[in-house]
């Protein structure tokens, strides 16, 4: 993996100093520019302090799955693996969108904004959920693959039942983050997900494993908060004049 990034990151850089196009870079004009900083930050802190909280949750989730013996342990890395499949695309809406909605919010194109926006973030919710059906019906398998032992393949094969079903709410969520940190409203998705992913989250493993021990509740714990958070950002898209407010 460090070699094939190496190996990217030359190639990019290789292109970017030797294109012929305006994207070219030049030594000479690589400099410091004061006016950009205040923006860069602006959209770039909340998005980073996101991240973080988010791995730091996921920490929190793995430990508490770590509970249930090296089994469960085994099951849950096998799902996580196959679900990289379906967020690849998630990921990639998301930035899509983010660009897209930068680049037509400086052009004053709003309704193209707000057009791309619903297309974009529909057909993320429906790529994705498709992903997620074949991972529901093909779970069993593509668990043994990592993996032959029966108890490992059922704790995998459980948390796919549980998770595969609401990927469209994952697509969701990252989508509508997206378009607001596109639309300079980096805040929005950092706040939801401070709240939901880490603070929400966490409370509901806690307090679901003092009342029953059983796995299924930090399972749960994902899609749960997939549902929250991307209904505050649907109710935030729609009630809120996020378009308005950026120009």
């Amino acid at each position: 993996t460090i070699i094939a990034q190496a190996v990217s990151a030359i190639l990019s850089f290789r292109l970017l100093f030797t294109t012929g196009d305006i994207i070219k870079v030049r030594l000479k004009h690589i400099r410091f520019h004061k006016g950009f900083l205040a923006p860069i930050l602006r959209l770039g802190i909340p998005s980073g302090i996101q991240n973080s909280v988010t791995s730091f949750a996921n920490v929190i989730l793995q430990s508490s799955i770590n509970l249930f013996g090296p089994a469960a342990m085994a099951g849950n890395g096998a799902f996580m693996r196959i679900q990289g499949f379906a967020f690849i695309p998630i990921t990639a809406f998301a930035l899509a969108l983010t660009t897209f909605t930068g680049q037509n919010m400086g052009a004053g194109e709003y309704e193209r904004v707000r057009k791309g926006a619903r297309f974009g973030a529909v057909f993320a919710m429906v790529l994705a959920e498709t992903i997620g059906l074949l991972m529901y019906f093909g779970s069993e398998p593509l668990i043994a693959l990592f993996s032959r032992d029966p108890e490992v393949i059922a704790f995998g094969v459980q948390k796919s039942r549980i998770a595969s079903l609401f990927l469209w709410a994952l697509a969701l969520s990252h989508a509508m983050a997206g378009i607001f940190r596109g639309a300079g409203k980096s805040i929005v998705p950092m706040s939801v997900m401070l709240a939901v992913w880490c603070i929400f989250r966490i409370i509901f493993i806690q307090v679901g494993l003092s009342i029953v021990m059983d796995i299924r509740v930090v399972y749960w714990a994902y899609p749960v908060t997939w549902t929250i958070s991307s209904t505050i950002f649907f109710i935030y898209y729609f009630s809120v004049d996020w378009m308005r407010q950026t120009k």
